[in-house]
C-alpha cells in the first residue's frame, strides 16, 4: 500500500500538482506515516480496461465538487487516508477520455463507504468503494478539469514503472530459495541440483531477472536525464508479469503438492512463498495495466505501429 503515494502519486504531484498540494501532500508521502497512505481510485464495474469509461461524477458546486459513483478493485481503501480519484466531470466530452479529472480525496470525508472483497485465496486487499455526494474542495482537483486522461497515463507509466524493481526483489528472494532448496532435496536418490532439467531451468530464469534489473536500471537512467519513458514502463510490465509467473509455475513443479499448502501450515515448504507467488501472478498481471494493453503501447510507441493495427 506505502508504494502509491511514492511511486506515482508524489511524482504526478510534482508534475502537475499545484504548489499548495505539493507542500501538503509530498511531506506526508516523504514521512512514510499513516497519513501519507494513499489508494488508487480508478476501476469500476463496467470500466476496467476500458478506462475512459468510468462514470463516477464530479459536479461542481461553489468552492467544491460533489462526488457520487463507485470504484472497484482498489487495494487498500480500507487502510489509505487518501485516494487519488479518477472521475467524469464532462459527461457530455466528444470522446469519453476527454471529460476526466483526477482530484485528492480524504478517505475520512462523509459520505465514502469501503467495503472488504477477499479475493480468491481468500486474502483482502481489494475493496469496493462507494461515494454517495462527497465534498471536495476544488483545491484538490488536480491540474486543469477534464484534463485527466494525460496526467493518468503519466501516473499509470509511474506505476508500471515500479512494479519491475518490485518483482525483482521477490523473484530473486524465491529463486534463491529454490536454489538452496534443490541443493537440499534428492530425489530418487539424487540431489535435485543434480539434475540437468531442474539447472537449466533456474539458470534461465535467473539470466532473465538480471535482463530485468537491466531493463529498470535503464528507465531510471532515463529519468535522471530529465527524459519521460514511454513504452519502457510497460515494457518491463510485461517482463516482471511474465516472469513472476514462469518462477511460481517451475517453483510447483519443484516443490509439488508442498507448493500449495498454505503459509501458516506445519507442512508449508520456502514459507509458502510459492503458494503466493502462483495464486498472485494471475492478478498482478492485470493490475496497472493487462498484458495485452501494455503490448498495445510498446507496439505504438516503440515499435511504430498505428492504433488501427
Amino acid at each position: 500500500m506505502g508504494i502509491s503515494g511514492t511511486q506515482w502519486v508524489g511524482p504526478c504531484l510534482l508534475m502537475f500538482g499545484s504548489e499548495e498540494q505539493k507542500k501538503k501532500y509530498l511531506p506526508l508521502i516523504a514521512s512514510g506515516g499513516k497519513d501519507g497512505y494513499w489508494c488508487t481510485g480508478y476501476s469500476e464495474p463496467n470500466a476496467g480496461s476500458d478506462f475512459a469509461n468510468i462514470q463516477t461524477r464530479a459536479v461542481r458546486d461553489g468552492d467544491d465538487y460533489i462526488i457520487n459513483g463507485q470504484k472497484v478493485w482498489t487495494s487498500f481503501a480500507h487502510q489509505a487516508r487518501w485516494c487519488w480519484l479518477a472521475t467524469r466531470t464532462n459527461p457530455d466530452a466528444a470522446k469519453k477520455h476527454q471529460g476526466i479529472s483526477i482530484f485528492i480525496v480524504d478517505m475520512k470525508s462523509p459520505g465514502i463507504t469501503v467495503n472488504p472483497i477477499l479475493n480468491y485465496y481468500g486474502r483482502h486487499h481489494f475493496n469496493e468503494v462507494f461515494f454517495d455526494n462527497v465534498r471536495v474542495q476544488a483545491s484538490n482537483l488536480v491540474g486543469e478539469e477534464n484534463k485527466g486522461w494525460y496526467y493518468l497515463m503519466q501516473s499509470l507509466a509511474f506505476e508500471r514503472r515500479s512494479l519491475a524493481p518490485t518483482a525483482y526483489g521477490a523473484i530473486r528472494r524465491i529463486l534463491e530459495e529454490l536454489a538452496k532448496y534443490v541443493g537440499q532435496t534428492e530425489h530418487r536418490g539424487q540431489l535435485l541440483s543434480q539434475n540437468a532439467a531442474v539447472r537449466a531451468t533456474l539458470a534461465d530464469l535467473a539470466i532473465d531477472l538480471e535482463v530485468l534489473k537491466m531493463f529498470a536500471f535503464q528507465l531510471t537512467w532515463r529519468i535522471s536525464q530529465g527524459q519521460i519513458p514511454v513504452y519502457e514502463s510497460s515494457r518491463n510490465k510485461i517482463m516482471s508479469d511474465e516472469l513472476t509467473k514462469r518462477v511460481a509455475i517451475t517453483g510447483a513443479e519443484i516443490l509439488g503438492v508442498y507448493s500449495q499448502v498454505d503459509p501458516d501450515s506445519e507442512w508449508a515448504t520456502l514459507n509458502g512463498d510459492i503458494q503466493g507467488a502462483f495464486l498472485g501472478f494471475p492478478g498482478q498481471a492485470i493490475a496497472a495495466g493487462t498484458t495485452e494493453v501494455e503490448k498495445n503501447i510498446v507496439a505504438q510507441f516503440r515499435l511504430g505501429l498505428p492504433k488501427s493495427y
